[in-house]
């Protein structure tokens, strides 16, 4: 069964951009799979090898989150051992695995995403918003991208207020209140609606 509808939901409910937390989540979820449970599947290992590895995006992702050190260095290992095998022509440059896998699957979530939109924006959270690079994928469909933009601009100028109410707080000059969670929050979603990424994580991370 396909959980999109529901971690869409889910998501709409929480802060941020809902498709850059699928996206990170989908990542993380792939790489999981990848180092701890495919590492050793020839065929895996024969299609990462055909694709040269991953991008320099995912190779970074890899090395911060470090799903298993054990599963990266054996894929590494092999990369590597066939890296100076192959010719020029090989050596050209081919789609990650990651990137292929995650196009696949957003086209599956912007058909979800306008089909339930109805049943979507009815969960819609006062600290959610879409960011410049997922809203722009909705353009075509101008009625839901009219509404995402009108409920996404509501809510950052919740966040912009709570921003700068966070930055008075730190005035010697102003009485000391309490900072509050949206306030001490503020920055990491203003951050990450520019970056068009989730850059926060609840990874629980295992041992390799």
């Amino acid at each position: 069964m396909d959980n999109t509808f529901y971690d869409l939901k889910e998501l709409f409910q929480q802060s941020g951009c809902p498709l850059c937390a699928l996206k990170s989540r989908f990542e993380e979820r792939y790489l999981d799979v990848l180092f701890y449970e495919n590492v050793n599947d020839p065929n895996v290992r024969e299609r990462i090898r055909n694709q040269n590895g991953f991008c320099q995006e995912h190779i970074q992702l890899i090395f911060q989150s470090r799903p298993s050190v054990l599963g990266i260095s054996i894929i590494y290992d092999d990369l590597l051992r066939h890296h100076f095998q192959k010719d020029e022509r090989e050596l050209q440059e081919t789609e990650c695995p990651l990137c292929h896998a995650w196009k696949e699957k957003e086209q599956y979530i912007h058909t979800t995403l306008v089909k339930r939109w109805n049943n979507l924006k009815s969960e819609w959270g006062d600290r959610v918003f879409f960011c410049p690079v997922h809203l722009k994928q909705y353009q075509g469909e101008k009625a839901i991208y009219q509404e995402m933009n009108k409920l996404t601009e509501e809510n950052l100028k919740k966040i912009g207020a709570d921003l700068s109410s966070f930055i008075k707080k730190f005035d010697y000059r102003v009485k000391k209140d309490s900072i509050t969670i949206d306030e001490s929050n503020s920055w990491q979603e203003v951050l990450e609606y520019f970056a068009g990424r989730r850059l926060r994580s609840n990874r629980n991370h295992r041992p390799a």
